[in-house]
């Protein structure tokens, strides 16, 4: 995994092996939840809101 920090605070997840990056896009799993998915084709967090994720220290550990 590799986890790149941008200069609007904002991180970019992306899979090391694939070059595959995460979001959070369409389709909906629910009208509360949306699925997580990789993408390897063109885009990155810098032109793609869907790649872009807040990480946050929660008691033990980190979430995003």
């Amino acid at each position: 995994m590799e986890i790149t920090k941008y200069a609007g605070g904002y991180y970019g997840i992306k899979n090391a092996n694939k070059g595959a990056w995460i979001y959070a896009g369409e389709p909906n799993y629910d009208d509360e939840r949306k699925r997580v998915l990789c993408w390897n084709g063109a885009g990155d967090p810098t032109t793609d809101e869907s790649m872009r994720w807040n990480i946050q220290k929660i008691r033990q550990g980190y979430g995003i």
